[in-house]
């Protein structure tokens, strides 16, 4: 069956703390600078938007999943002209199901991981002509997943199981790699709470929703310390892991949220014990590009609450990314405000100074979900949107120069 595809090109404005700049896309070329929209004219090929990155031939990869949470690939050129669509979903019935961002380039290779029926990890590696897997069956539920150090993948998952009197839940975080199935290091955190499971369950059916992810501290080829946020001791918790399979040695300490109602949102380490974060507290926001932690012991969450930002949707996901653009390292902040437009917030990651924001988005209601600076020194940034009156989300991209993007760069 053929699949007819619409792309709409839309205005937006760039809305800037007092100045505001229009996109002219005649002056510039259609790589540099565009707005689209992916709209699919087969209802049952709903797709929305996971996580994007640039390929090695300056296209992009966009990792969406369809209305029955089918991991879908588009490889688009570098104007956002699609290329070609793959789906994971398997003849017969079979499928696999709930893919996690991020894309991660590994060795050359673009990785990213989702679930099969039995609810197990599995690795899909984009190749050329088809998408090849590897099944993780001891990494169960998997929640969150990032890039480590090297080739490794970290990844937070969920387990319950149910003994002869009683149902163990426990929370789990892996470090794996994409040539073999046996975890580099696993742990497993008891949550010594009975209603996780339902919370797992309500998450995994996009009832409701929690901020679990994952990250390290070290360098490009090995890690010191390991953290992931997920559930701990009747929390939502920050553990912060020694690399290690002892279980007795494992947990270094952690940033402890207020039960389910608060915790981090995001995470990024800067530099030795300084991090930037995002805390969310009974759907109030706070920012904070100069957070310290003592990562050896336990501290509350609250204490994370630097900045309050009024203006910031209390249903909004917060992607933090220190990036480097033109040579110059920048600590961005990006989210979706009451006014339904991605914002974008940067910070000097040396001084935690404030520099500049950005607006993006008019008449129809944007989400941000991941962004990505780009080979040229631009960014393009994945947002979600929404036609139908509302009724049905869309992929959105937005390609933006460096003179585009200047309030956000020192």
């Amino acid at each position: 069956m053929k699949v007819r595809l619409f792309l709409i090109n839309i205005f937006i404005v760039l809305g800037l703390l007092n100045s505001s700049c229009d996109i002219k896309e005649d002056e510039l070329s259609p790589d540099e600078s565009f707005i689209k929209v992916y709209d699919v004219n087969n209802f049952n090929l709903d797709l929305e938007p996971v996580d994007i990155i640039q390929a090695q031939d300056s296209g992009y990869i966009v990792l969406s999943k369809d209305r029955n949470e089918i991991p879908n690939i588009l490889e688009l050129d570098g104007e956002g002209n699609i290329k070609s669509i793959r789906t994971t979903s398997v003849e017969g019935g079979g499928s696999f199901t709930k893919p996690i961002g991020e894309l991660m380039e590994i060795d050359n290779s673009i990785y990213f991981v989702g679930m099969n029926t039995n609810q197990e990890a599995v690795l899909f590696k984009i190749e050329e002509g088809k998408i090849g897997t590897r099944e993780y069956s001891n990494v169960y539920q998997p929640l969150a997943v990032s890039k480590g150090p090297g080739s490794e993948i970290l990844i937070a998952g969920y387990s319950s199981l149910q003994g002869d009197e009683i149902v163990t839940e426990t929370s789990t975080f892996y470090v794996m790699n994409p040539n073999s199935s046996v975890p580099k290091y696993s742990y497993n955190f008891r949550t010594e709470d009975a209603f996780t499971d339902d919370m797992i369950n309500s998450y995994l059916n996009g009832e409701a929703d929690f901020p679990f992810f994952t990250g390290y501290i070290g360098n490009e080829t090995s890690a010191t310390t390991y953290f992931v946020n997920t559930f701990y001791n009747f929390n939502l918790t920050t553990l912060f892991l020694n690399p290690s399979n002892d279980p007795d040695a494992q947990i270094k300490g952690g940033v402890i949220g207020d039960k389910y109602s608060g915790s981090l949102l995001s995470m990024v380490h800067l530099d030795g014990d300084k991090f930037a974060t995002a805390y969310n507290h009974l759907s109030d926001y706070y920012l904070n590009s100069a957070n310290q932690f003592n990562i050896n012991g336990f501290v509350s969450g609250s204490d994370s609450t630097e900045v309050r930002i009024p203006e910031i949707d209390d249903q909004s996901e917060v992607i933090i990314k220190n990036v480097e653009i033109n040579g110059v390292e920048t600590l961005i902040y990006a989210a979706q405000n009451k006014r339904k437009q991605v914002v974008m917030y940067s910070y000097d990651p040396t001084t935690g100074n404030f520099i500049g924001n950005l607006t993006l988005g008019n008449q129809s209601p944007y989400k941000a979900i991941d962004f990505e600076v780009t080979s040229d020194g631009g960014m393009i940034i994945l947002a979600k949107t929404y036609v139908g009156q509302g009724r049905f989300g869309r992929i959105a991209l937005f390609k933006l120069t460096t003179d585009q993007i200047s309030n956000l760069i020192q």
